[in-house]
């Protein structure tokens, strides 16, 4: 008898301190939340096409047909970043020396008139890459993009098989590149996938550098100004214009601000303004199109709170019946596109007895952006409420 009261309360002892089982709690919120508001209606061009994106938050608006249409100078983004690409430039350094032959002093004479955008050389002259890139990003010089593409793949089909190449592999499936300056009207592209580049050449530090500069010097030419005039104004930084009769107006632009106290970056394109008009005029065009976008583009940006604490964020019941709830942990507010979905992606947690309250216990990544902007993403923690344990009837009767 004494040997049995003593098993039963050895049993007992064992049953009271057995660890409980833990519980496994996922959160079940939407997959998907819709920012409030309604996306303002912007000023888009009545003719061409055009696309404005805030890098990370989301795209503004897609206008146009979407048919590839001739570009321009604004070719000359990609003749910059296949350049950097094979001969990288970092810090301050100007890279190597580019000596200017009679072949280039007889093509900028001949040149001279025809309406090309040009700089000025002479045979002898020398000039650094940094230089080179320059003159191809601010007074657009058609010649100095084929000495670049002379000098990198000693021939222009070598060198606009590098662009082609390079666009595919950014996504920009519907350009195509006949020649490196841009004045070739087989050169097309369309406004979406020239965002996708100038997102591209931002990435890259001394073309962002570059772009944004409103005079360089040069040995013979001396100074020239950037036919980006919009540079400094509503926080535009560059990136490039283009205009011929054959494409019109041209400009790929990008513009930064804190907006209520956030960092922004907008990238956008209007193309094809104006066709067959004088390409200065044309070009005046594009340059008033794409600064009212820019404006409105920023002013429609709102701050939302994309988790608010508190909110029920999951729920689950232990084994022994006891409810337990996730929750948000904290607020979290971030700059949005009306209208935007950002998805949500749950974790999972398990909840170890006893617990206090607001033990954290899961998160949920939340995903803003599309395919265009491109994403960013922000891990949220959950909180738990407490957990006590089960009955001493539960343990006696459940546990091992």
């Amino acid at each position: 008898m004494v040997a049995v009261l003593v098993g039963a309360g050895v049993g007992v002892v064992r049953r009271l301190g057995a660890p409980l089982p833990v519980t496994a709690v996922r959160p079940a919120l939407p997959v998907i939340e819709i920012a409030p508001g309604r996306l303002p209606a912007l000023s888009w061009p009545h003719e061409g096409q055009a696309a404005v994106t805030a890098e990370g938050i989301g795209t503004l608006g897609v206008h146009g047909t979407g048919r590839p249409i001739p570009i321009g100078s604004v070719a000359k983004v990609m003749t910059a970043l296949v350049i950097l690409h094979d001969h990288p430039l970092t810090g301050s350094h100007s890279g190597p020396l580019l000596s200017v032959g009679h072949a280039d002093e007889h093509a900028y004479t001949a040149a001279i008139g025809t309406g090309d955008s040009l700089l000025q050389v002479r045979a002898g002259e020398r000039i650094t890459e940094r230089q080179a890139l320059e003159a191809l990003m601010l007074p657009s010089a058609d010649n100095v993009a084929d000495l670049l593409a002379a000098w990198d793949a000693h021939s222009a089909p070598a060198f606009v098989a590098k662009m082609n190449r390079t666009a595919r592999q950014l996504g920009a499936t519907r350009t195509h590149y006949a020649d490196a300056s841009g004045l070739s009207p087989r050169t097309t592209s369309t406004a979406t996938d020239q965002v996708r580049i100038g997102e591209r050449a931002l990435t890259v530090p001394v073309l962002r550098s570059i772009v944004g500069e409103r005079t360089a010097r040069f040995p013979v030419a001396g100074l020239v100004e950037n036919y980006n005039v919009l540079l400094g104004q509503d926080g535009v930084i560059g990136i490039k214009t283009g205009s011929t009769r054959a494409a019109g107006g041209n400009l790929l632009f990008a513009a930064s601000k804190v907006i209520l106290g956030r960092p922004v970056t907008l990238v956008g394109a209007v193309l094809g303004q104006s066709v067959g008009i004088a390409p200065l005029d044309a070009l005046a065009r594009a340059l008033a199109t794409s600064r009212t976008l820019v404006r409105q583009a920023f002013g429609a940006l709102q701050l939302n709170r994309t988790a608010i604490a508190g909110t029920r964020a999951g729920w689950a019941v232990t084994p022994w019946g006891e409810p337990v709830e996730l929750a948000v942990a904290a607020d979290r507010t971030g700059l949005v596109v009306p209208e935007q979905a950002t998805s949500v992606r749950e974790h999972a947690c398990v909840i170890v007895t006893p617990a206090a309250a607001r033990a954290p216990c899961g998160s949920i990544t939340l995903t803003q952006g599309d395919a265009l902007s491109g994403h960013t993403t922000a891990e949220v923690g959950l909180v738990h409420s407490a957990v006590v344990g089960p009955s001493v009837f539960w343990r006696l009767t459940h546990l091992p």
